[in-house]
């Protein structure tokens, strides 16, 4: 392997023909429709770009409206509950969706009238929340039932779902009170 002395290697020398000819290149570029159109093709994809991420933002601002909106139904949901105490005619319900598993309150059995009316057809809340189990805000029905003496008992049953980790409704818990007079179950 030949090493050349450093005093003898030369600086590298730009020759006039060599820049001539680049600016040739430049000039045809320039003169020819090429650079047009390569400018109009990258504005239409700058536009197209811009427009899509116009769409994103206005599609994510509605999310987060709605999210914000479920958010706030469920506090005003779970801060009526905290702030009504169970009493005598009314209850606290709790179903999972995922196990199928349902608690009552104590209240909420006294009620009815301990376990047993919980078998009866009209008090069938686990189908009521399975049918909502999509709903994305507090949601109520009105139902009555025929008291030990014969006379209607009107109740109304007020719940929301309750996301889990992954976004979607696991939980529904439900207030259930009964109203006067029965004509408000029509």
């Amino acid at each position: 392997m030949l090493l050349a002395a450093p005093s003898t290697v030369a600086p590298l020398a730009i020759r006039a023909e060599d820049s001539a000819v680049g600016g040739d290149v430049l000039r045809m570029m320039l003169d020819t429709d090429t650079l047009l159109f390569g400018c109009i093709a990258l504005a239409l994809l700058a536009m197209v770009t811009v427009s899509r991420v116009a769409v994103k933002r206005r599609k994510s601002r509605r999310v987060r409206r709605e999210a914000q909106a479920q958010t706030q139904a469920i506090h005003e949901f779970l801060e009526n509950l905290r702030e009504s105490p169970g009493t005598a005619r009314q209850g606290v319900w709790h179903y999972d969706f995922v196990t199928g598993a349902q608690r009552s309150s104590d209240e909420l059995k006294a009620l009815f009238g301990g376990e047993t009316a919980a078998n009866d057809p009209a008090l069938d809340f686990a189908r009521f929340a399975r049918e909502n189990e999509a709903a994305s805000k507090p949601y109520e029905a009105r139902f009555a039932i025929n008291g030990v003496e014969g006379a209607q008992r009107c109740f109304v049953l007020r719940a929301c779902n309750l996301p889990g980790a992954g976004g979607t409704n696991h939980r529904a818990l439900a207030i259930v009170r009964e109203i006067e007079p029965p004509a408000a179950c029509d």
